[in-house]
């Protein structure tokens, strides 16, 4: 079918749209490094995260493929592969490593070819340790650590820091050597009305678009239907003025909205 020039001229304006916002939004990452070449977002009561969002940040400027954004990747890879303690990383150097915090380092090592080194291998020896029966990834493969790091006492449950995750796992599932197993447990997550559930993030939007793509990556039978499905209830969450709310956000997500995008 033919496109009229007007649809072809709004096309056009629509991919200039897109990329202007990608690289206004390259230009503020780039920005709001900290001198020594990594980022710091949140602030819960251990202080600031640094090297999980090092490595969010990181894996998504290597994804583009743009050199600046690569050498910028590169120089934030080279700093956590210097924080590197017991064979992973966590939400800042003062928090028990942890397997979501391990990943997004890997997942930036992977983007940049530097599997081989020294770190990224120890991490990934470390991230097996997190793997449960089901194929799904805890935060923490053992309650000790994060026991003593927050003064629980014994009589408070910590299960839930023990237990496979869908976002944890659907995260490592970006790992080439990670993707087959995490997919097995992906696919007994899928909820009735088609997401994936996010436990520690408030927008189930995470979750669902990590295992996504995870899926799209691997294409085994019957993948195709879950990723529709995935993609109708993606949709459903568009509000009229092309946001998606969210709990926190009811006036709209931009987070929320960048990763339905992403579905």
């Amino acid at each position: 079918m033919m496109l009229s020039a007007a649809t072809r001229q709004e096309n056009m304006l629509s991919a200039k749209a897109i990329a202007h916002a990608i690289d206004q939004a390259i230009e503020f990452l780039l920005n709001a490094r900290t001198p020594d070449g990594y980022w710091q977002d949140f602030r819960l009561a251990p202080g600031l995260s640094d090297e999980w969002v090092t490595g969010y940040v990181g894996t998504v400027l290597a994804e583009l493929g743009q050199p600046f954004p690569r050498r910028t990747a590169l120089q934030a890879w080279q700093w956590l592969s210097q924080r590197q303690s017991e064979g992973g990383w966590g939400y800042n150097l003062l928090v028990p490593r942890d397997a979501d915090s391990t990943t997004w380092a890997l997942q930036l090592a992977q983007q940049l070819g530097c599997q081989d080194w020294p770190a990224s291998q120890e991490g990934l020896r470390s991230l097996h340790t997190y793997v449960q029966s089901d194929h799904g990834l805890a935060t923490y493969a053992t309650e000790e650590p994060i026991r003593a790091f927050i003064q629980a006492p014994e009589s408070i449950s910590l299960a839930g820091w023990t237990q496979s995750h869908g976002c944890v796992t659907a995260a490592a599932a970006g790992l080439t050597s990670f993707r087959l197993r995490a997919c097995d447990f992906l696919r007994t997550r899928q909820e009735a009305d088609d997401h994936w559930a996010s436990y520690w993030w408030c927008e189930d939007e995470y979750a669902t678009a990590l295992a996504t793509q995870a899926l799209a990556a691997v294409g085994e039978w019957g993948d195709g239907d879950r990723i529709h499905r995935a993609i109708d209830w993606s949709l459903s969450r568009i509000t009229p003025d092309g946001s998606v709310e969210t709990d926190v956000c009811p006036s709209g997500s931009s987070f929320a909205t960048a990763l339905v995008l992403s579905v």
